[in-house]
């Protein structure tokens, strides 16, 4: 009976921890490029290329950008959560800086997120934490200050953002 006590106190406290921060959310969004057009839904001025194959969803192709200010936005989607990416530079030390941009509801565009120059060959996965319930959410990856080189985006993913916390109400009993 004791021991069955400690565990269920174990167990508390490791659901706890784990859920602690945690957001459950379905993916919204799930994109590897399988072609070299932009998918349905999406828009900008991206290349794409196998070059640029760098993540590990399905897709033989990437996103690149060349110059300042191209940029590939996502569709709208109700209740963002969580946004995250592979990016690398095509050469050793790429001369160009990326930003993440969200609008809501039709709204300008700010920066949401910055990935400054340089960027080596080697390839990265990059999150965003967003967290926003809003509706009409679009984001949008946007190329600047480049002085040469190229930058690769792939596999992004974007999960929605469940703002509801689960209320957990602890007895405490005697062992």
């Amino acid at each position: 009976m004791k021991q069955n006590k400690l565990f269920k106190c174990w167990l508390l406290a490791v659901i706890l921890f784990a859920g602690n921060g945690v957001m459950w959310g379905a993916t919204l969004i799930s994109e590897g490029f399988s072609t070299t057009s932009l998918p349905s839904g999406w828009s900008g001025d991206v290349y794409f290329n196998t070059t640029a194959n760098i993540g590990n969803l399905t897709g033989a192709n990437g996103a690149g950008f060349n110059a300042n200010n191209k940029y590939l936005q996502l569709p709208s989607v109700n209740s963002a959560g969580t946004l995250t990416f592979w990016m690398k530079g095509s050469a050793a030390s790429s001369q160009i800086s990326l930003k993440v941009q969200k609008s809501v509801d039709g709204g300008t565009f700010t920066d949401i997120a910055t990935f400054p120059k340089p960027h080596s060959g080697t390839a990265v996965k990059q999150t965003v934490v967003i967290n926003d319930a809003s509706n009409n959410i679009v984001l949008k990856f946007v190329a600047y200050d480049r002085s040469g080189n190229s930058i690769y985006l792939d596999d992004i993913e974007l999960t929605d953002y469940t703002a509801s916390t689960p209320t957990i109400t602890v007895t405490p009993t005697s062992l």
